[in-house]
């Protein structure tokens, strides 16, 4: 029926409602879409249209309605076909409820749970299924017509602005040959939905050519080959502090395409490291007075990964580090997870748009963005004429979103995996003192009641030898299981002296070159029992020991259980703490041997 073609990139397919209680004798509401059904031959074409899609890569979805006994959906008074007051449809566990048989699922297929509404966005992770899948054309089929098919469709088209929709007109049921009709002839084309036989279709996708990664980043807005990072600066900072970190490792907008995301606190004053160098204004992650503000920056960094996304990985310094360690594992986080989706899901769902101005700043004539929301971003396209963007304001003016979108929501699928593939973090350190007082102030359950210590991204860690704060530094590495350590000369920064460190410069590029994947296979500590009380291993692909005490062997008399330094206060300062003579730890502090 349409002259329009599937545009390029990721197609998906859904189905919706494709169950018996519809589309088979028996079901409940067989019998009101049999004329409809009979005469397109739909469950003889949706299976062959679908067979194409998922030879071709095509991501498909499966929308059912799964009701619990006596459930109704939401808005049950405002139902022209008063389904939403009916009990007994679709209820969990029966046949009714069941796929039919002429759509079998495959192992890559999405099934979507939780849905509530007629529109299949609704209580689900439709959304960010075909965010992350990059999804530009969206197939959809299914019961009704008019009601189903016609509120996902008006959705997706408000949630992800420029996606291409197609509606089969013989995959779809409906009450009445009227009601049909309306909707393939006058709704969704006024909709600006595109209307195809399944035939039609299928004949494009066949003829669509399978994308390689290459073209699936060229249609992101990145060159093969150049990595996307998101940068978060440190407390009382700002963007282009990141940039000058990021330019002394050798990471620059001439390779790499970078995002430079401000928090949200506003300063009054800069660090004082910094304001000498870098003019404001600056900007902090955490506001000390409010711990709700940590779940929120968690929150605002999901949402630019949910809308400037996909990166390859993550830069944080400082502050900016801890809050990428939360993100990065945020997955395996159950109690952060929930903090973070009921923010999502008590947060509006737009805002009040500020006006959008541009001008000129930084090398190769970087343009600014400034609008009255509450992001600050920088993206750089700085190779071979491109310009350098900085965007601030929530990411409309992105790649995805046109400047005068708005900026979809994230939504609770967003927090499953990490955003990014892997991490550098330079100096981690938090306002509190460590991790454990951070999740602490944010009202989370401490790390070692949940055994959190084991964030599966590869992380590449900068540690000041001279850092203050180079314990706290040492604590955020040892949370993930994939680390490389590197000590620097200094202290708590990246330091122009980086810049002829070739060993960390061509490590660092190669990790980022090759996406984080530069580990062996990881193997457990090799702890070696070197006395009756300790235990020493050496970590490979780092520069850290770990020392191992027999809790067994301490005396009671540690409160709270022993660890290195509070042994260490004990110990006398003229004898080895790690040769065990089998005598009592001194009552007596005494100077502490290291």
């Amino acid at each position: 029926m349409a002259d329009g073609k599937i545009a390029n990139g990721k197609v998906a397919v859904i189905l919706l409602d494709f169950q018996n209680e519809f589309a088979k004798p028996g079901g409940k509401l067989h019998l009101d879409v049999v004329d409809s059904m009979t005469k397109s031959g739909m469950l003889e074409k949706v299976p062959d249209l679908v067979r194409a899609a998922r030879e071709k890569g095509a991501v498909i979805v499966h929308s059912p309605v799964i009701m619990k006994t006596g459930a109704r959906f939401k808005d049950a008074d405002f139902d022209p076909h008063s389904y939403a007051a009916m009990d007994g449809l679709f209820v969990e566990g029966t046949w009714n409820a069941q796929f039919v048989d002429e759509l079998p699922r495959a192992k890559n297929d999405h099934i979507l749970h939780g849905r509530n509404d007629f529109n299949a966005f609704r209580g689900s992770d439709l959304l960010s299924i075909l965010r992350k899948e990059g999804v530009k054309t969206l197939i959809m089929m299914g019961f009704l017509a008019n009601i189903c098919v016609e509120s996902t469709a008006l959705e997706a088209l408000d949630v992800i602005p420029g996606l291409n929709i197609i509606v089969c007109s013989d995959g779809c049921g409906a009450k009445s040959a009227e009601d049909l009709d309306t909707a393939m002839n006058l709704t969704f084309p006024t909709m600006g939905v595109q209307v195809m036989t399944c035939a039609e279709a299928q004949k494009q996708v066949a003829q669509k050519p399978t994308q390689t990664n290459a073209e699936i980043r060229a249609e992101h807005g990145c060159m093969d080959g150049r990595p996307r990072i998101l940068a978060l600066h440190g407390a009382k900072a700002n963007a282009e502090v990141s940039r000058l970190q990021l330019e002394n490792l050798g990471i620059t907008a001439e390779s790499h395409d970078i995002v430079y995301l401000s928090g949200a606190v506003k300063e009054e004053e800069g660090d004082a490291d910094i304001t000498a160098i870098v003019h404001g204004p600056y900007f902090s992650w955490v506001d000390k007075n409010n711990p709700k503000s940590i779940i929120e920056s968690v929150r605002d960094i999901l949402q630019i990964c949910y809308t400037e996304g996909p990166f390859d990985g993550v830069y944080g310094f400082s502050n900016g580090a801890a809050m990428a360690m939360l993100v990065a594992g945020i997955a395996g986080d159950p109690f952060l997870k929930e903090a973070v989706v009921k923010l999502i899901e008590t947060t509006p769902k737009r805002g009040k748009r500020g006006s959008v101005s541009v001008s000129t700043v930084g090398k190769r004539g970087s343009a600014t963005k400034k609008t009255k929301n509450r992001f600050s971003v920088a993206i750089n396209h700085a190779k071979e004429g491109r310009s350098s963007t900085v965007a601030r304001g929530s990411v409309v003016g992105g790649r995805r979103a046109s400047a005068f979108a708005p900026a979809p929501k994230l939504d609770a699928g967003a927090v499953e995996e990490a955003p990014f593939k892997f991490a550098i973090l330079a100096c981690a350190a938090t306002s509190y003192g460590d991790v454990e007082k951070l999740r602490t102030a944010a009202g989370l359950p401490t790390s070692k009641s949940l055994d959190l210590k084991s964030i599966s991204l590869p992380s590449f860690h900068l540690i000041g030898i001279e850092d203050e704060r180079k314990a706290q530094s040492e604590e955020v590495a040892s949370y993930f299981a994939f680390r490389k350590v590197f000590y620097l000369p200094g202290g708590h920064g990246v330091s122009r002296d980086t810049k002829s460190d070739t060993q960390v410069i061509n490590v660092l590029r190669d990790f980022v070159k090759e996406r984080g994947n530069l580990f062996p296979a990881q193997t457990e500590a090799n702890f070696r029992k070197i006395s009756e009380l300790t235990s020493i291993a050496v970590l490979p692909n780092t520069q850290v020991a770990l020392v191992k005490l027999d809790q067994s062997k301490i005396p009671s008399s540690l409160p709270g259980g022993a660890t290195i330094i509070s042994v260490l206060k004990k110990w006398p300062a003229d004898r080895p703490l790690f040769t065990w003579l089998a005598t009592p730890i001194p009552t007596s502090t005494q100077p502490t041997a290291i």
